[in-house]
């Protein structure tokens, strides 16, 4: 699961990593199998706002939703960054910002009710 949002003190237990990236492990895989720029990934994909409205949720396609790992698009904690964290088979939280996900990864403006 993604959170597209800024931490507003609501999401505890969740660690940093070097740059800057807010995780939660929920559940760690005994697959170590890293994931690597180019791979294909078939994954449950949900991301929502600080306020829990959901904004995509993979589940709602018919069929697996898989997607290509692309390049890192900036530093600081980058939703390609969150990717290649995981192995096969973890389930991870992140809180990424808004406008770094929308703007810098998906080259899109936020979504209305989305603060950045």
């Amino acid at each position: 699961m993604f959170l597209s949002c800024h931490d507003k003190g609501k999401y505890s237990g969740f660690e940093k990593d070097e740059n800057g990236l807010k995780y939660k492990v929920i559940i760690e895989s005994a697959n170590k199998i890293p994931v690597r720029i180019g791979d294909y990934l078939e994954l449950t994909l949900k991301y929502s706002a600080a306020n829990d409205s959901v904004l995509f949720n993979s589940k709602e396609f018919d069929g697996n939703f898989k997607m290509q790992v692309a390049d890192i698009t900036h530093k600081g904690g980058s939703f390609e960054t969150a990717l290649l964290m995981m192995n096969p088979g973890d389930h991870y939280q992140f809180i990424l910002p808004a406008d770094s996900f929308f703007f810098k990864t998906k080259n899109s403006k936020l979504p209305e009710g989305v603060a950045s």
